[in-house]
């Protein structure tokens, strides 16, 4: 009952999280413009489980598990435009962290109010609320909950009872949390470190102290179990392939920065103090939260946040020194959440964001067995000698008051992510001279149609970074729908400066100074190379560096455009078949079917009117109707193969939850 008491009020705090709408950074890769997760299917999983190198639908490492998770929520009945499905798992997902963890916490301490204050304010605090409003970051929260489930079976293996079986679970459970996001790999570290503490299973003869956790003295006559090391080793050689794997496909996805090849060495203590002052302050104060925290600049000690950070962190080292004379609870808390946050620490750089709160979701845990430990030896202390109403007031009191700070931080949390918009708008509060921050916002209210303000946005992030050529390609394009189109063709010229494979930007260039003026050869050469450009980012596994949220339809784009250009010179077969292909993409560039009835027309040489029945049945009924009916005269018609295209098309187009709209290099 007591558990079922937190798991409800984790839930009613984070209810609202069912409505969030805000779209963040990667999710067009994860899911709007994955042709995997967006088709669900047994051949969908199977390129997610097999494609493990290089996975060809998302930029970085290998993640099945997450990518099937999501593609699941797609089956049920999730959408860009509908993210209920997808936020309901995650909650569902977070609630059962929550209960693993007060689980693991009363096998460990034998406590069950202890385990269920640490797991309520886990599962309250708003650094929680990231991972569950973000919808690509399932991975976060479906990692974890299998690697806590490791360390569940992991104790229930060190109490004793079937362990063999319990070890084998705790073994699958890592792997397969490692299968769902791979910064589980430093799990065997922190199952060591419980083996020290406080299950006490590493040591042959137990190191003396109190009850509470022994302290360095304890260690004197100590005898390590040498059966616990070995039964560790089968978790590091799972954890090894994972890292290699992990390695290889974010440097070939081009995400991966070493340590004296991409940055200086020296700036790695810098950075880590920096990581320790934006951790400490989040987890204490959470009033400044983001999805993206930048790098420090200038990284240089006299920093204000570096120096803030060298300064925590000798405050926490001496304070651990000092509790060592008594106990290695507090150290064995701090090492377990180190080394669980440890690959995300950006010794390997991958991202652009020096720290996130996901990043200590599971590393939590470590925290936690200090929070834990702490109510139990207070606890044991108090009650002997006090009454049951004043060890209330001295240990729960402040639990509650915790708990009812979180929620309504939590909840405050939760409203910055309602829609795109207002999380972008919070984004640029704490950050307004991000450029990315700015251009992500022009984008948001483009989307919602208020062209002017998304103008100004997006010329507010050119002009904070004059290089950023996603916020150039797509401020080209609202200025041609301003018909501006001398400043936007000036534009798009100055980002192909900037990135001369950016194929978006060489397509809008080529359709408005080219195309739009008769010179249809010329632009069909320009359309050509985009298309090489896009096959080889696409080869090369950096997509999302070359348009990311620009253009997700970008591909699209490319293709209809060529088929386009191939209609205008008067060869319909080659039009028809990479108007096809942009179809078949994710997000099907808007012009596309016009442009492909109109090809099917051209090749079967047939009268023109069944061209303007499709416009008119496309207008009134949709274009997979449009396409039905235009089969159905082309087969009249005495053309077959012409028909069978159309009913192709119509069959594909009536798949889709909806027709996309625009108009050339939309967003």
């Amino acid at each position: 009952m007591l558990f079922a008491a937190v798991a409800g009020i984790v839930t009613a705090v984070h209810w609202p999280v069912l409505d969030a709408q805000a779209d963040c950074f990667d999710d067009f890769q994860y899911i709007d413009e994955n042709p995997l997760v967006m088709h669900p299917g047994w051949d969908s999983a199977q390129r997610f489980l097999t494609e493990v190198a290089k996975p060809s639908t998302v930029t970085g490492y290998y993640q099945p598990l997450t990518m099937i998770s999501l593609m699941s929520d797609v089956a049920l009945g999730a959408s860009p435009a509908h993210k209920r499905p997808f936020h309901a798992t995650s909650l569902i997902l977070h609630v059962a962290n929550t209960l693993l963890l007060a689980l693991i916490l009363y096998r460990l301490f034998g406590n069950p109010w202890a385990a269920a204050a640490a797991g309520l304010l886990f599962g309250l605090h708003p650094m929680t609320v990231e991972p569950i409003a973000w919808s690509s970051e399932r991975k976060t929260l479906l990692s974890s909950f299998f690697a806590l489930l490791s360390v569940y079976f992991y104790v229930r293996h060190g109490h004793g009872g079937r362990r063999r079986i319990a070890w084998v679970a705790s073994l699958g459970a890592y792997a397969l949390a490692l299968l769902a996001k791979p910064t589980a790999t430093t799990l065997p570290g922190a199952l060591l470190l419980l083996a020290a503490w406080p299950l006490g299973t590493l040591w042959r003869r137990p190191p003396s102290g109190s009850p509470g956790g022994f302290g360095v003295r304890g260690l004197r006559a100590a005898q390590v179990r040498l059966s616990v090391l070995w039964e560790l080793v089968p978790f590091l050689a799972v954890g090894t392939v994972s890292a290699i794997v992990t390695f290889i496909s974010q440097r070939d996805a081009g995400g991966v920065a070493t340590p004296g090849g991409g940055y200086p060495v020296w700036r790695i203590p810098l950075v880590l103090c920096y990581d320790v002052f934006l951790y400490t302050r989040n987890i204490v104060r959470p009033t400044l939260l983001a999805p993206h925290n930048p790098f420090p600049d200038p990284v240089v000690l006299t920093n204000p946040g570096i120096a803030a950070g060298l300064g925590l962190a000798l405050l926490f080292a001496g304070a651990l020194l000092l509790s060592l004379r008594r106990t290695a609870a507090i150290l064995i808390g701090v090492a377990t959440f180190v080394v669980l946050i440890l690959p995300t620490l950006q010794l390997v750089q991958f991202s652009y964001s020096v720290i996130s709160d996901k990043y200590a979701y599971l590393p939590a845990i470590g925290l936690l067995l200090i929070l834990a430990w702490a109510l139990v030896v207070g606890f044991a202390r108090l009650r002997p000698r006090r009454s049951l109403a004043f060890v209330f007031a001295m240990l729960a009191v402040p639990v509650l008051a915790l708990a009812v700070g979180e929620s309504i931080a939590t909840r405050r949390q939760l409203g910055y992510w309602r829609s795109t918009e207002t999380l972008d708008r919070r984004l640029i509060a704490l950050t307004p001279d991000n450029s990315e921050f700015h251009f992500d916002l022009g984008n948001a209210l483009w989307d919602q149609g208020r062209l002017e303000d998304a103008h100004r946005e997006l010329q507010t992030a050119v002009d904070l970074d004059s290089t950023n050529v996603r916020a150039l390609n797509n401020l080209a394009l609202s200025a041609a729908f301003r018909d501006e189109e001398v400043r936007a063709i000036a534009l798009w010229r100055q980002t192909l400066r900037h990135h001369p494979q950016n194929y978006v930007a060489r397509c809008n260039l080529a359709y408005y100074s080219l195309e739009r003026t008769g010179q249809i050869r010329a632009a069909l050469a320009e359309y050509e190379r985009a298309l090489q450009d896009y096959l080889h980012e696409k080869e090369q596994g950096r997509r999302a560096r070359a348009v990311g949220r620009a253009d997700p339809g970008a591909p699209s784009q490319v293709q209809a455009m060529l088929g386009h250009a191939y209609l205008l010179i008067g060869d319909p077969d080659s039009a028809l078949t990479h108007l096809q292909e942009s179809l078949r993409l994710p997000l099907p560039f808007p012009l596309a079917t016009g442009w492909l009835a109109e090809a099917l027309v051209a090749r079967a040489q047939a009268d023109s009117a069944l061209l303007q029945a499709y416009h008119r049945a496309a207008g009134s009924a949709g274009p997979a109707r449009a396409f039905a009916e235009l089969g159905r005269a082309l087969q009249a018609g005495g053309h077959a193969a012409e028909a069978s295209v159309a009913r192709t098309v119509a069959e594909g187009l009536a798949g889709r939850s909806s027709a996309p709209t625009g108009a050339p290099g939309g967003q």
